[in-house]
């Protein structure tokens, strides 16, 4: 069987500096060389031609939002209004405080937000104040940590404001539906 182009490139020796790269951005030529059993050579010339063909696109911090006080972490599942221009909306909502990354989705809640907040007020509130004056609506909320467990602080704010529809301890996830 002939090989492709992206094949010939992306051979097991590339595949597996990939690999530890994305498990640690920041290991030097010399760790990886070192875990793969070749020099140090071949390490940054593999990395530099991948670098070029733009496999490899960049390196980036993985920050722990909870130290930074926004211990909230939850996908926000909106709908578009009509007439909506999305490439418009979608850029500015990147720009609100919290909104760590913007899905495009097909269905009813077109939009997906990655966000970030102190807690589950805070969280609604930026919707509410900052996410839909921008052309959306009926926002679906699926926490994604801290999940609270029963008896949690977090968990009885949830439930007093009476905001979970559904608790999957399976999936770790609270669903939270409606207008926040």
């Amino acid at each position: 069987m002939k090989k492709t182009t992206t094949d010939r490139r992306l051979d097991r020796t590339n595949l597996r500096i990939l690999e530890r790269l994305a498990r640690s951005g920041r290991m030097s030529y010399s760790d990886l060389a070192a875990t793969l059993d070749c020099s140090i050579n071949t390490v940054r010339d593999r990395i530099f031609a991948m670098e070029r063909r733009q496999v490899i696109q960049g390196y980036e911090a993985v920050v722990d939002e909870a130290r930074l006080g926004r211990p909230v972490q939850a996908m926000v599942m909106l709908e578009p209004d009509c007439g909506m221009r999305r490439p418009t909306e979608i850029r500015k909502a990147l720009k609100v405080p919290g909104v760590l990354r913007a899905h495009l989705t097909t269905g009813r809640h077109a939009l997906m937000l990655e966000m970030v907040a102190s807690d589950m007020g805070a969280l609604h509130a930026q919707i509410r104040s900052e996410v839909y004056p921008l052309g959306f609506r009926n926002a679906r909320v699926v926490l994604l940590g801290p999940t609270p467990q029963a008896g949690d602080a977090a968990a009885g704010q949830v439930h007093r404001e009476g905001l979970v529809t559904a608790f999957r301890r399976d999936a770790g996830a609270i669903e939270v539906e409606g207008r926040p």
